[in-house]
């Protein structure tokens, strides 16, 4: 029976032996990459033959565990992360799902839910901790409600603004084209674009959006 194979990375030689000695007494699983920083583990993987999930610490030298993850992502996808760090603010935890790692453990965490992620993340593809995900989710919610109160206006860029304000106007697209110097199928997809971005459905709609918002006069 094909095993499981694990890297570990951490600049902490005796962690490193202390989670090796772990894994190996358990069934299924071989460590079979130690490295101190992301720089090392890339060095000392084959990337034909990758590790099945990678033990990852955040705070490396040289190559810090960010780096590392979205190297993996980018590189050798089929390798699952599970960051093992001291580092549990919220932003250490979204930055590093939101990158690709499939689980979360701290530091402190016991034996048991050290076997609990390793089992989860290699048959479910993820594991997060009970207080790790209520972390993750309550940023994710205060996210959400945050972007809720963004003004609409502020994610316009410059040119999309200036069109919008020219197809307020009784200028025809091929005008407003002419006049930004810009292709009729351009017009055709800031159209589009701010339709979808607006939640809009047609050029009434933009106007009336514009005139909410003060960037033209009703």
């Amino acid at each position: 029976m094909k095993k499981t194979t694990v890297a570990i990375v951490d600049k902490q030689h005796l962690f490193r032996m202390a989670l090796k000695a772990l894994i190996q007494d358990e069934p299924g699983y071989v460590v079979s990459v130690e490295a101190g920083n992301g720089q090392q583990f890339i060095n000392l993987i084959d990337k034909n033959f990758p590790p099945d999930i990678v033990l990852l610490d955040l705070d490396l030298p040289i190559m810090n565990g960010f780096e590392t993850i979205r190297w993996i992502r980018e590189n050798c996808p089929r390798i699952r992360v599970i960051v093992v760090s001291g580092d549990c603010s919220d932003e250490a935890i979204l930055k590093a799902v939101r990158l690709g790692a499939r689980g979360f453990l701290p530091k402190s965490a016991g034996y048991e839910e050290l076997r609990k992620t390793l089992h989860s993340v290699k048959d479910r593809g993820y594991y997060l901790t009970d207080p790790v995900s209520d972390k993750l989710m309550q940023t994710l919610s205060e996210s959400a409600v945050e972007f809720e109160h963004i003004n609409p206006v502020s994610t316009l860029s410059e040119k999309e603004l200036n069109f919008l304000k020219l197809a307020c106007s009784e200028m025809t697209y091929k005008e407003i084209a002419f006049e930004m110097g810009i292709s009729h199928r351009t017009v055709d997809s800031y159209r589009d674009h701010l339709f979808e971005k607006l939640q809009i459905k047609n050029r009434v709609g933009l106007a009336i959006f514009a005139v909410k918002n003060g960037l033209i006069n009703p």
